[in-house]
């Protein structure tokens, strides 16, 4: 009778061992299930965000850019910074000293920056690739322009990039 022990003992424990497999896969098959099927509050897609640059490039060729449109905001004068513009003469020219002055100054020819300013203080700027739209032209990028005067008309150039001229008041 001694004999018979051992053997129970070890078909006792390969039972255990099947019924250990049953439940871990049925509770593995179960949890796909739920996860698979849990209702799940999916977010919305945002809106693609749209950018300076993106609201400049969209203005067609032969219409007027208003930059008091395509940059909202309280701001009251607009800045062109060209191409080899020191942060020496942009702070000359803003009359006060501007924590981003060395950022937009730049020596790369197909690089530009749009200052917003109000009062003392620049409330908004972008660096601007010139081939999305190059504002470096007189007399927009000698001085700042008021915010009524800042409407610029669009015009293709010869080099393949487009003008924003600035109209005359």
């Amino acid at each position: 009778m001694t004999e018979g022990k051992p053997e129970a003992n070890r078909n006792d424990r390969a039972m255990r061992r099947v019924r250990m497999w049953i439940v871990v896969v049925l509770a593995v098959l179960g949890a796909k299930m739920w996860w698979q099927n849990r209702d799940v509050a999916y977010a919305q897609p945002a809106a693609p965000v749209v950018t300076f640059g993106d609201r400049v490039a969209a203005i067609a060729d032969g219409a007027v850019l208003d930059l008091a449109q395509v940059q909202p905001g309280d701001w009251e004068t607009a800045h062109v910074v060209g191409p080899y513009t020191t942060a020496e003469a942009l702070q000359e020219r803003l009359g006060f000293a501007a924590p981003m002055a060395n950022a937009v100054c730049t020596q790369d020819e197909g690089r530009q920056s749009l200052l917003f300013v109000r009062g003392i203080e620049v409330v908004a700027w972008h660096a601007l690739p010139r081939s999305r739209g190059d504002f470096c032209r007189a007399p927009a990028n000698e001085r700042g322009v008021a915010r009524a005067d800042a409407k610029f008309l669009v015009s293709p150039t010869e080099d393949g990039w487009r003008a924003f001229v600035l109209q005359a008041r």
